[in-house]
């Protein structure tokens, strides 16, 4: 197989380590961990292809992922940090898109490493979290929903195609929790907040919570409230183990009526969901999974 030059070969794709993407010359000295990978790859500065140099370190990470751990080299300027993150420290996995810019952030208990990716190489991510996802978690808990896999969920086309695109890497998942967009109504506040209120005209945006009895999956569009009328390329994935969850918090929501928000909280991250309080289904899972959780470590 032909080696391609790291030059030739350079734009805003990841690539698979391998004899014809070999590993960038910088990380070379570095790299210590042995040949038995699941997955080695290498992610490029977000550079201009134009703007590359043969004489450039043109590669920010090269991650690999082994049996138990993921091991990461990072360039900086020119040197390069080495740390290694183990899958049974790991709490949860973000995977936020707009447009070309991807985000990956996964969260461990203490704290989180962020990987900022272009979306050309999504099916790179999505194998790499894949991955991740078989270590994570393996306990598995007795769920039930009240939805049928048949309904209308009121959710925008996005949620359609990606619950299509997911089912066949998860073929057990269904829908347990869902809330539609809606306008929002201001509960309080003084002159100044109400006229905001009245121009801003802020909608809550529609989330779909999903689960395969080990895992929460929820898709969002990178934000619960947006002003009326601004666009939003945003979206996101979020894997949460869920014996890895903290607490999950029930509160109704103080700045706007009609509310309940659902807070669920890892070590050392929040994530903050809201429903209508006349959407019983969608709440009453979280309190039933709150309440199962809290009997089974009893």
């Amino acid at each position: 197989m032909i080696t391609v030059s790291e030059y030739d070969a350079f734009g805003p794709w990841i690539y698979e380590v391998n004899e014809e993407h070999p590993l960038p010359p910088l990380f070379v000295p570095y790299y210590k961990s042995g040949d038995n990978s699941r997955m080695v790859i290498k992610i490029p500065r977000n550079l201009e292809r134009r703007n590359a140099r043969p004489d450039m370190d043109l590669y920010d990470y090269v991650i690999g992922l082994y049996e138990d751990s993921i091991y990461i080299l990072k360039r900086v300027d020119q040197h390069v940090e080495e740390s290694r993150v183990y899958y049974s420290k790991i709490e949860g996995i973000e995977d936020h898109r707009r447009l070309l810019k991807g985000t990956l952030t996964i969260f461990l208990d203490r704290n989180k490493l962020v990987i900022p990716y272009n979306t050309v190489s999504s099916n790179i991510i999505v194998k790499l979290i894949g991955i991740i996802r078989e270590k994570f978690t393996q306990k598995s808990f007795e769920i039930n929903s009240e939805f049928d896999p048949g309904e209308d969920f009121g959710v925008e086309v996005l949620y359609r195609n990606m619950l299509k695109d997911i089912k066949p890497i998860i073929p057990d998942i269904r829908v347990c929790a869902v809330q539609r967009s809606i306008p929002l109504k201001l509960a309080r506040g003084n002159f100044a907040e109400r006229i905001g209120h009245f121009l801003s005209r802020p909608i809550l945006l529609n989330s779909l919570h999903l689960t395969n009895n080990k895992e929460l999956i929820v898709f969002t569009r990178g934000r619960a409230i947006i002003k009326k009328g601004k666009a939003n390329y945003d979206y996101s994935t979020i894997y949460i183990p869920i014996e890895k969850l903290g607490i999950i918090i029930p509160e109704s929501d103080e700045k706007y009526g009609g509310l309940e928000a659902i807070n669920l909280k890892l070590s050392a991250q929040e994530f903050r969901f809201y429903f209508e309080q006349t959407n019983r289904r969608s709440i009453d899972f979280y309190r039933n999974l709150n309440n199962r959780r809290h009997r089974d470590k009893r």
